[in-house]
């Protein structure tokens, strides 16, 4: 207890026991025990210690509040509380950070942040390392900023978690991001990332071998020339249940968009809406991410497509991808790679051109995959090979398509058991085909006619 307590207005002090020692130096007055109830207006100072013994009793203060416990003195928990404007909460908040100099392994430390918005300006918060970051709650913890050119509102640091709030980046000219990694592995946990106000948008960003684990995120992007729910470049992030949106782009919106990475994604969502091209995930330039249980879904725009992937081998099991809208829209569009696809739903409808899943010179193989195309004004095609060469594996698939079920080019060499093909077949190419039959039940031949 202090030595000296100065309590001005009305104080109550509730105890079975009050002991108080008033020191008038020289006076020799003895320590002063009262056992009942007393009340005090006006200031009242004791140079001594002041007892409150008995359970549940306390200090009353003038407004209202009671007291009845030391408040606590966290040796390594920095307590981040509001202060006045938005503004000067983010002033706060960065000076918090910046007064801890000593984080070690064997000396973490955890920043709590209060309910409230707090707004750094264009100054990044930069996690540090054995920091941890915990909001009150994504609906509750708001960190705010106009960070510019790539560089996130939140800057991420390895062995470190960032948890519970809610992070956004409302306005740069030219590139707005949420969340940044720049070759670190942060935990990013409970988080809700958004991204606005730049001609290019990204809710999260990670590039140069960054390898955060994100788990229960939100991150949506919105506007702009470009948006991306999640972008990573010569990254390996791991993405469980997470949910990335991109929209209200007027060229790309991309859910999740991987340059030269290796993302794990499980347990997902992710979705891509409007502009002129919509893509729920892009693997493109030598990706080669595991999907699994992901629905991934491009509506609205110009050309829609669930998944796309270009020059890269992404592995897809347990997961729908679907397009539909506009011009062209495709469950599943490949270029060149060898994507493995298990357990796969493609589908395409409500456009003027719908396919299932195309493919121009890619060689994937596929077992128990579905591509259906529907309600396309001009065509459907349930698989559709445009450009070779490339080799065909379908094992146990089906493919459905109104103006060709399968269609394909000389190019191609097609490797096709117990799979169903309902609508017209192209001839065109080597047709190896065992135990198919079409969408009557009726057996096909080894070219599938």
């Amino acid at each position: 207890m202090k030595k000296l307590m100065k309590l001005i207005g009305f104080i109550s002090l509730f105890a079975a026991s009050f002991a108080a020692s008033f020191s008038n130096p020289g006076n020799g007055t003895p320590p002063l025990a009262l056992a009942a109830e007393v009340e005090w207006s006006g200031d009242l100072e004791i140079t001594g210690d002041l007892k409150l013994t008995g359970a549940g009793k306390g200090l009353v203060f003038p407004d209202a509040s009671r007291q009845t416990t030391a408040p606590p003195n966290y040796a390594r928990i920095i307590i981040v509380s509001p202060v006045g404007t938005a503004v000067q909460n983010g002033a706060s908040l960065l000076a918090k950070r910046a007064a801890i100099i000593d984080a070690s392994t064997t000396k973490p430390y955890l920043i709590k942040i209060e309910p409230g918005i707090y707004d750094v300006g264009t100054t990044s918060f930069v996690m540090g390392q054995y920091i941890d970051i915990e909001g009150s709650g994504i609906e509750s913890t708001t960190i705010a900023g106009t960070v510019e050119n790539s560089v996130g509102v939140i800057v991420g640091a390895s062995n470190s978690e960032i948890r519970m709030l809610n992070v956004e980046n409302t306005g740069s000219s030219n590139w707005s991001t949420a969340i940044s990694c720049s070759g670190t592995s942060p935990q990013i946990t409970s988080v809700r990332a958004f991204a606005t106000g730049a001609t290019t948008n990204s809710a999260i960003y990670n590039i140069n071998g960054a390898s955060p684990v994100l788990t229960g995120v939100e991150a949506t992007a919105s506007g702009g020339t470009n948006s991306y729910g999640i972008y990573s470049d010569l990254s390996t992030p791991t993405m469980l249940r997470v949910q990335s949106m991109a929209q209200n782009a007027t060229d790309m919106n991309c859910g999740i968009r991987n340059e030269r990475s290796s993302s794990i994604l499980t347990l997902s969502d992710a979705k891509g809406q409007g502009g002129t091209t919509a893509i729920g995930i892009w693997d493109n330039n030598n990706s080669s991410s595991k999907i699994v249980q992901v629905t991934a879904a491009a509506a609205g725009g110009s050309t829609s497509i669930g998944i796309k992937s270009s020059s890269s081998s992404p592995s897809i099991s347990h997961t729908i991808a679907t397009g539909s809208g506009g011009s062209y829209s495709y469950g599943i569009l490949m270029g060149d790679g060898t994507p493995v696809l298990r357990n796969v739903i493609a589908r395409s409808s409500s456009s003027a051109h719908c396919t299932g899943i195309q493919n121009s010179g890619a060689s994937p193989v596929m077992t128990n995959v579905t591509a259906t195309a529907s309600d396309g004004t001009t065509s459907n095609y349930g698989l559709h090979n445009v450009t070779g060469p490339g080799v065909i594996t379908a094992d146990r698939c089906s493919f459905t398509g109104n103006t060709r079920s399968v269609s394909n080019v000389v190019a191609f060499t097609f490797n096709m058991g117990a799979t169903k093909l309902e609508g017209p077949v192209d001839s065109p190419g080597t047709w190896l085909c065992a135990n198919c039959y079409n969408g009557s039940g009726a057996a096909l031949n080894a070219s599938c006619q």
